[in-house]
């Protein structure tokens, strides 16, 4: 838990990016601080994207033991708050490193279709646009 605490001290001072490794640990040794950290104002719109991609990934706490709806709905109001204010760009890369991770639950599903709904303007249209093929994966995921 020492290791655990130090390095949120660090992404609350702004100091850390975590690597894949510690998003795990994060995640593992206790969710709802995990999904907490989207709340650091000093957050990299990279690192804020990798803890969505973890929630919506990962659907159990433990094997067998699924995540509670009120947990899930706990991070879907983090989600909500956060994803509105990261850059489209980097939405649009995270939910395609899903599909191309084979994510397939209703929930990660959900949320790319209201985001990617909601985002139809001139600027969404031309970064969608410029990255049609790609994307073409996550329009046939959905």
């Amino acid at each position: 838990m020492n290791n655990t605490s130090t390095l949120i001290n660090q992404l609350i001072n702004g100091n850390a990016q975590l690597s894949n490794e510690q998003h795990d640990q994060l995640l593992t040794e206790d969710r709802l601080i995990y999904a907490a950290l989207l709340r650091l104002p000093h957050l990299l719109p990279e690192t804020a994207m990798a803890i969505i991609q973890r929630l919506l990934a990962v659907t159990e706490i433990a094997p067998g033991q699924r995540v509670s709806e009120k947990q899930r709905k706990q991070e879907d109001s983090l989600i909500t708050e956060i994803l509105p204010h990261l850059p489209v760009l980097n939405v649009l890369q995270g939910f395609l490193s899903l599909v191309e991770r084979r994510v397939n639950n209703q929930r990660t599903s959900s949320w790319m279709r209201a985001y990617i709904y909601k985002k139809v303007n001139f600027v969404c249209f031309k970064l969608i646009s410029q990255h049609v093929k790609r994307l073409k994966r996550v329009w046939a995921y959905l």
